[in-house]
């Protein structure tokens, strides 16, 4: 079906005196296929007094969809055969849509062959389904990517189990450059931290790499930059400090910089600076980890439990900084424990690394010491090593058979 319309602008224009100037404009218009509109356009039809043509221009302009049509119903095809592929493995094909919509417009061969891979490492359906769901962007990873990762793993010495254990628990882990890992990586090595704390690392923490490109090398710098102005450090320090803390609380080096100054902002509102500042930090790094609001309710516990001001409970807190890794119930349960066997809050607190230990190891220790005649002044042979203890024991059970 084709309808044709015939415009006609205004003659009588002479571009010269004897020279009539008139265009016609035909435009063509196909409605029969939606797909294909040509369009045709004629003008500049000049003629002169004596109706002899001077020139006639034509210009056509011809557009095809028929092309992008063909694309598009290709893309749609595509789309639905992975989908039913996935679907067919019992897959979650629409949380994988809602989180990545571009996975379902990967190429089959490669969604296959990212299953496939999987397979490889002894995960079952099941497995890989939980890992896709989390993290559906690893289908549309190239297999080059995902060996890099394994390849890094096992550089450290993980087995092939713990690399599964990773992918289980991090899936998000081989989703980003293995560059930025590498990069997080290196900076651990230059802190001096061993290739086996880095492999525990990686296998329980792996988040601690790939949170963020120089992540780690971000957060050192804001704590050095922070701590420096209260207790000025030589390098040698600042990395033994750096190390120490990346070695006993690797989360810490997840969070941002941000995060780091709120939190040593706030240590310092309750009393902590100069080296009370840099103790705190150093021996229990937990502190830059967890909200402030955590920090108030150890420090307020402390403060009821032994009736102290302000700056006496910063000291007590300097002295021991793990007070703050203990919920309030726990700090509590222990104390209840040692006044139950005799022993006071001011002893108690005169010996505050005593709450390194359980109820149950304070318990064992209490009696074995007790039943063998110790004489107990002070809390301070329940805090020392297991190996002391016996040896102690052993001394007074010895004594005790030498006097009968």
């Amino acid at each position: 079906m084709s309808k044709t319309f015939r415009l006609m602008p205004n003659l009588a224009h002479f571009l010269h005196p004897r020279t009539l100037s008139c265009h016609f404009v035909n435009v063509n218009v196909t409605a029969c296929d939606r797909t294909n509109i040509i369009i045709r356009l004629t003008h500049s039809v000049q003629l002169n007094s004596n109706g002899m043509l001077l020139s006639c221009h034509r210009t056509c302009y011809q557009r095809n969809n028929s092309t992008d049509k063909d694309v598009s119903n290709l893309e749609k095809r595509k789309n639905e055969t992975t989908k039913a592929y996935l679907y067919d493995l019992g897959f979650d094909t629409k949380r994988i849509e809602d989180k990545s919509p571009t996975t379902m417009k990967q190429n089959l061969n490669q969604i296959q062959n990212s299953i496939h891979f999987f397979r490889n490492l002894n995960l079952d359906d099941k497995a890989i389904q939980s890992i896709v769901s989390r993290q559906p962007m690893l289908l549309s990873r190239s297999l080059d990517h995902l060996k890099d990762h394994v390849d890094l793993l096992k550089k450290y010495c993980l087995t092939n189990e713990q690399v599964c254990d990773v992918i289980s628990r991090a899936p998000r882990f081989f989703s980003v450059p293995v560059e930025t890992i590498k990069g997080n990586v290196r900076y651990a090595e230059n802190l001096q931290v061993s290739r086996k704390k880095i492999a525990i690392i990686l296998y329980y923490y792996p988040s601690t790499f790939s949170r963020k490109r120089n992540g780690v090398e971000a957060v050192c710098v804001q704590i050095l930059d922070i701590l420096k102005v209260h207790f000025p450090m030589d390098e040698e320090i600042e990395r033994k400090m750096l190390r120490s803390m990346f070695m006993s609380s690797p989360k810490v080096f997840i969070r941002s910089p941000g995060e780091i100054v709120r939190n040593i902002a706030f240590l310092v509102s309750l009393g902590f600076t100069d080296k009370a500042l840099y103790t705190v930090v150093r021996y229990c790094p937990e502190t830059l980890r967890v909200y402030p609001h955590y920090i108030q309710a150890k420090f307020d516990f402390v403060q009821n439990l032994f009736s102290l001001d302000d700056t006496d409970t910063a000291t007590l807190i300097t002295r021991y900084p793990k007070f703050i890794n203990f919920q309030p119930h726990v700090l509590q349960a222990k104390a209840d424990m040692l006044q139950e066997v005799g022993f006071t809050l001011q002893q108690i607190q005169q010996q505050p690394r005593v709450f390194s230990f359980s109820v149950d190891t304070l318990n064992r220790r209490y009696k074995a010491l007790k039943e063998a005649g110790y004489e107990f002044k002070n809390l301070r042979v329940l805090t020392m090593s297991e190996r002391e203890i016996k040896n102690e024991v052993k001394n007074l059970e010895s004594s005790t058979v030498v006097e009968c």
